[in-house]
């Protein structure tokens, strides 16, 4: 996404085998049904396969943005490789970069130009709806 790296290096594993573990559920009866009487006899609970909702949180942008650098060691190099990402972004959806330096919701400490970048999924929707008159839909890129 952001660099060579391959998701499967950078990912945080219970999130992905989560995800296998869901699909499984969903994909393969007899599976679902195992597992659910497992489950229900464990807890009492009465959990039918035919009558379920499961979701999954993907966090492949969280997930690229941390390994571009860490947040409790943050640096220039990880400022500029962040800021790089993000102006692609920005690029790609038809936004001016210059965007991050006018307005507050893009930096952890609410001081523009100075702090740390937020990783688009920490926008604050509230703030991007304020600035949304400059803009077309900001928010799609949260």
């Amino acid at each position: 996404m952001f660099n060579n790296n391959h998701y499967y290096i950078i990912n945080r594993e219970e999130r992905h085998f989560g995800f296998l573990f869901g699909s499984a559920i969903i994909h393969n009866q007899d599976f679902a049904q195992r597992i659910f009487d497992r489950y229900n006899s464990m807890l009492g609970s009465d959990l039918d396969t035919n009558s379920f909702d499961i979701y999954f949180e993907v966090a492949a942008l969280r997930d690229y943005w941390r390994d571009l650098g860490r947040s409790d060691e943050y640096s220039n190099e990880t400022h500029t490789k962040r800021r790089n990402v993000l102006n692609a972004i920005l690029q790609e959806k038809g936004y001016d970069p210059g965007l991050i330096d006018q307005h507050r919701v893009f930096w952890t400490n609410g001081n523009i130009g100075s702090g740390k970048l937020w990783c688009p999924s920490e926008w604050n929707i509230t703030e991007l709806h304020q600035i949304e008159k400059s803009v077309n839909d900001l928010v799609s890129i949260r």
